[in-house]
């Protein structure tokens, strides 16, 4: 277990955290190892343990009680959070249904306990499946970059993913070395989810978990320098009346890639300035700049896409909030 600390280190000087434990054996090593490290750790946080039962299955209230009775063993506070969907159970994409319930219980529940870290047990195959499931969809290079060891979840909470470099394997070795009780949820083999189907692929594919974590680390590198470069453009945008406006000589003279980030990052803009928050396509991104890069010079375009207008015009690449359709 204590190959674990290390991944832990970040959390020092933090005043308290909330780990979200399924019962799982993933959740469970990770509360067991992250309780064992607070233990021997100066300055580490207080934990505080919260298990969603997402009222799907018979065995659920057990694999919660389970992660309480730990809980209540080695005096951690603990809460089970249920969700509520009603009699109507989502009958397609359960699993995103339940993944959004699952992080809203959690965020208001860290927000009533004012923690702004909330931690779950993510490791290195969840993220190599991560990217087998993004490669099947075509994603772009965000998408493939899979998750991160940390994310703003919003303004006030953040998700750490600690074990997003351990692989499955070792998880499974502390538990069995530390004799950890834990549950088997029966949808981690059921073909129908979207997430086992890849699981098996890769294990199909032969490539190593490891391989594929590797080459997100590079990924996330690439990433991380475009979204800075992106970041130098952006500084030059003017804001002028209801416009976010960049001098078109930057933008016609930015790779293709970066001149895709800066319409979206304009866009994203807008939509935080008016508090309206629209999911952006990378695809329609993409046809956007094409038309575009076709502009002459002296010439003007304009469209809409993701209720904004954007125009380019012989100056100025132009954004604001598109205009309200009258009745």
């Amino acid at each position: 277990m204590h190959t674990l600390f290390t991944h832990f280190t970040p959390l020092i000087g933090t005043q308290s955290v909330l780990i979200a434990v399924s019962g799982g054996v993933d959740s469970m090593v990770m509360l067991a190892s992250l309780h064992e490290w607070a233990l021997q750790t100066k300055n580490a946080p207080k934990i505080h343990v919260a298990s969603v039962n997402h009222n799907l299955r018979d065995t659920a209230q057990q694999e919660c009680e389970l992660v309480a009775d730990w809980c209540k063993k080695h005096n951690v506070p603990h809460r089970t959070l249920h969700w509520n969907h009603g009699e109507t159970t989502p009958k397609t994409k359960l699993m995103e249904h339940a993944r959004t319930a699952r992080y809203s219980l959690l965020e208001a529940h860290a927000a009533s306990l004012n923690i702004g870290v909330l931690i779950t047990a993510h490791h290195g195959d969840d993220q190599a499946e991560t990217l087998f499931m993004r490669l099947s969809k075509g994603s772009g290079l965000t998408g493939l970059c899979a998750m991160l060891n940390v994310r703003a979840y919003n303004d006030n909470l953040v998700i750490f993913r600690p074990f997003l470099a351990v692989e499955k394997a070792e998880i499974l070795k502390i538990a069995a070395d530390y004799n950890l009780s834990f549950c088997e949820d029966p949808s981690n083999t059921q073909a129908k989810f979207e997430r086992v189907r890849m699981r098996e692929k890769l294990k199909d594919s032969g490539i190593s978990a490891a391989h594929l974590n590797l080459t997100i680390q590079r990924l996330q590198r690439a990433e991380l320098a475009l979204h800075a470069i992106t970041d130098s453009f952006i500084s030059h945008c003017k804001k002028d009346g209801e416009y976010f406006q960049l001098p078109r000589e930057m933008y016609d003279h930015a790779p293709a890639d970066v001149q895709i980030r800066i319409l979206m990052e304009m866009v994203q803009n807008v939509h935080v300035q008016t508090s309206s928050l629209y999911p952006l396509s990378l695809s329609s991104f993409e046809r956007l700049n094409e038309e575009f890069s076709e502009t002459e010079v002296e010439s003007t375009t304009r469209r809409t896409l993701s209720h904004c207008e954007i125009s380019l015009s012989p100056k100025w690449l132009k954004v604001k909030p598109q205009t309200p359709r009258s009745t």
